[in-house]
């Protein structure tokens, strides 16, 4: 039996509603390719159901991460950058763009990410 395992997991949702500060801190898992991951400002409208609707997304560009790396996306503006830590792993900082925050005032607002095999455009 093949299993597959996720490469990625949510770690929190960080000061939600705190535009300065808000970011959602994800985890890599294993070895993989942020290119194919989507990360998704939703709302819970019923458990387990999110709609998107006309919330913001964030697809990141190709780059290699590795087991015990962090993934940090500030919903604000800000360049790209990365750290290397005491631990030997790396941490990597995204910015959304945004000039409001995505989580704070709507108690069910949550975080999605997506893993991409395939997609198209048109």
């Amino acid at each position: 039996m093949i299993v597959n395992l996720p490469a990625l997991r949510i770690l929190q949702i960080g000061d939600r509603g705190n535009l300065a500060t808000e970011r959602v801190h994800i985890e890599a898992l294993r070895e993989c390719d942020l290119g194919y991951y989507l990360l998704m400002a939703t709302v819970e409208i019923a458990p387990g159901r999110v709609y998107a609707g006309l919330r913001p997304a964030f697809w990141f560009s190709s780059q290699q991460v590795r087991a015990g790396d962090h993934i940090i996306v500030y919903t604000r503006q800000g360049m790209p950058s990365t750290e290397f830590r005491d631990d030997g792993h790396m941490n990597y900082f995204y910015y959304w763009g945004a000039t409001m925050a995505f989580f704070g005032p709507i108690p069910t607002a949550r975080a999605v990410l997506a893993e991409l095999n395939m997609w198209q455009t048109a």
